[in-house]
């Protein structure tokens, strides 16, 4: 089986990670994880995004917490693949997605004064894919398709009371997919979630693909 986190948050980029690449790295290398998503948070609670910078420029600099933890993640045997945790500038609901890359970053300067019913349309044929993290914590709103595709289910943040017999419950209830994810940003968060799958997961286009047509297995700790 492949075991993956799809659902982390770096020292580098998002200010609630608490745990630099390296050591982050070596958490999952013992823990017997095969893959990481990193996930740090797209929305103006990042320290990038708050700044007056050019968009193209933001958008380097986030990308830069993946592409080092992929550095050393890849050294150790670990495969590192791209996402975000996208936060409108409307609403605090919160979206893991998966399949955009920079140069479509990079023509959104707008992104974030966007909203999710926007976002769905303009990545519709892209092939991407959007999980809604944790959407039964408080003062967050569950939503549906066609603007979603799916659900996080089970998130392992302690910290928070995410509510996750009812996120699975309304994602079977409208037949959904599903996620599980650490949400990883201290060390005692490391592999409190995650996914397995029965073929290696080597892109991120081979974590949709798994997700859409396989039956993953999901990591619940709790």
């Amino acid at each position: 089986m492949f075991i993956i986190d799809p659902h982390i948050h770096t020292a580098e980029v998002s200010p609630c990670g608490k745990v630099n690449a390296s050591r982050l790295v070596s958490l999952y290398k013992k823990a017997g994880y095969h893959g990481l998503i990193v996930t740090d948070h797209l929305s103006t609670y990042c320290p990038i995004f708050q700044k007056s910078k050019p968009w193209r420029e933001k958008i380097d600099l986030f990308f830069a917490g993946y592409e080092l933890i992929k550095k050393i993640g890849e050294s150790a045997g670990l495969v590192i693949l791209p996402g975000f945790e996208l936060t409108f500038n409307e609403a605090p609901n919160d979206y893991l997605v998966y399949g955009i890359d920079k140069n479509w970053l990079y023509s959104h300067e707008r992104l974030l004064d966007s909203s999710i019913e926007v976002f769905s349309r303009e990545i519709s044929g892209t092939g991407a894919l959007i999980i809604q993290a944790h959407p039964f914590r408080k003062r967050l709103i569950p939503r549906e398709k066609p603007h979603i595709h799916g659900i996080e289910v089970y998130n392992g943040n302690p910290r928070h009371d995410s509510q996750n017999n009812k996120a699975e419950e309304y994602a079977k209830s409208r037949s959904m997919l599903i996620s599980s994810g650490s949400d990883f940003h201290q060390e005692v968060d490391c592999c409190r979630g995650g996914m397995r799958f029965s073929k290696p997961i080597l892109s991120i286009e081979d974590f949709i693909a798994g997700i859409k047509n396989g039956k993953p297995g999901l990591i619940q700790t709790a």
